[in-house]
């Protein structure tokens, strides 16, 4: 009898497949583990933005800001120290003041926030008219008699001290080296600690030469 021949073929070699198909696992667990740790960085990266996001902006929506570092920015906004002053019907009275502020040159309006309280408004009010004087730091007797928020034993802080007047006859320091006698044209009693006087300016002082302790902006 013929023998038949055998078309058997030998089995393939499956080691090298099982390697691929263990390569290919490894692989994918890999990029598993990679997308995880990039999808991690993205999201500390995003809450990290949002942060500091929200403390650049921190009291525009919700309940506000704590008033500690809001105040330490505010105190970051230009000021300085003037005596705002006002006479009516022989009464002369004056306070401190940081905030005065130019809001208007045709014509020429300026602002100035005081503390309520100070019997100085009302004078102001009835006379329609105040004056404002640039203080040095170093003036310690300016600063003393015009610091008080109640009114002197003598019922006038201007006493034994020179004063000048201008267009209303609104007492200001002569030792100044700015001065401007203004008249209200607005008075704002806000719903807070603090009122407003707006008043256009009728005349002013500059000492020649004097350093005013700040620069005019360029208009």
């Amino acid at each position: 009898m013929e023998s038949i021949p055998s078309t058997s073929q030998p089995a393939p070699h499956l080691g090298p497949v099982l390697q691929g198909h263990g390569g290919g696992q490894q692989g994918q667990q890999q990029g598993q583990q990679q997308g995880q740790q990039q999808g991690q960085q993205q999201g500390q990266q995003q809450g990290q933005q949002q942060g500091q996001h929200q403390g650049l902006h921190h009291g525009v929506k919700g309940a506000g800001p704590s008033p500690a570092p809001m105040l330490q920015a505010l105190s970051m906004l230009p000021s300085g120290l003037f005596v705002f002053s006002g006479h009516y019907e022989g009464r002369r009275s004056g306070t401190l003041v940081r905030w005065v502020t130019l809001v208007s040159t045709e014509p020429a309006l300026v602002c100035v926030s005081m503390r309520k309280g100070h019997w100085v408004s009302p004078i102001v009010r009835d006379s329609h008219h105040f004056g404002i004087s640039l203080v040095r730091e170093t003036e310690r007797l300016i600063l003393k008699k015009f610091s008080e928020m109640v009114r002197p034993k003598d019922g006038d802080p201007f006493d034994c001290l020179a004063i000048e007047k201008l267009s209303t006859g609104v007492p200001l320091l002569a030792k100044s080296p700015l001065i401007f006698d203004c008249e209200v044209t607005r008075h704002l009693d806000l719903e807070a600690d603090f009122e407003m006087f707006i008043g256009r300016v009728l005349g002013y002082r500059v000492t020649p030469g004097a350093d005013a302790g700040g620069t005019m902006p360029q208009l």
